[in-house]
């Protein structure tokens, strides 16, 4: 069954006319699918089965409004799915990714959301660096960022920042 959050994956896809399919949100039944390139969200269904993917532009999606009550999503009320679209293998990407070692750390997503946004803009290109502690589940995530060719005004600044893990 598809929710409002299954609707979510609209809003990291392609907005560019180069690679059309990656304009598209992939609904296959066990989850919803979208990137653009450089990010991809992934959400699953709620008790769902794997079913022939439909694509349907993002636009679409995101312009598609679901009652605060209701639960459930009609998939065939938002657009007229695209059956000529060739979409990445998803599947593939994923399991390539997984024999690399991540440090997992549990933090509060809003949280470093908003820290990452703010000081994303200290950068021309948004670049955050994010230090994780490979050790530690409880110690802090460190972010920084300079201002290399970035901030006119005061050519000076830096931004530093913390953001504590969830350790329930």
């Amino acid at each position: 069954m598809y929710t409002k959050l299954n609707l979510l994956p609209a809003k990291i896809a392609s907005t560019s006319d180069i690679k059309p399919a990656l304009t598209m949100v992939m609904f296959d039944g066990e989850r919803t699918v979208a990137t653009d390139s450089f990010r991809l969200l992934e959400v699953s269904t709620v008790d769902g089965e794997k079913t022939t993917p439909v694509f349907i532009d993002a636009q679409a999606v995101k312009k598609h409004k679901v009652p605060a009550k209701q639960i459930e999503v009609d998939i065939n009320t938002i657009a007229t799915p695209n059956p000529h679209v060739e979409y990445p293998n998803i599947d593939m990407i994923m399991k390539e990714k997984s024999s690399i070692e991540y440090a997992e750390i549990k933090v509060n997503g809003q949280l470093l959301g908003e820290l990452l946004q703010v000081m994303s803009k200290m950068n021309r290109y948004g670049v955050v660096t994010l230090k994780v502690p490979v050790n530690s589940r409880y110690e802090a995530i460190h972010l920084y960022t300079d201002n290399k060719g970035t901030n006119y005004e005061s050519p000076t600044q830096t931004a530093h920042g913390l953001c504590m893990p969830i350790n329930k």
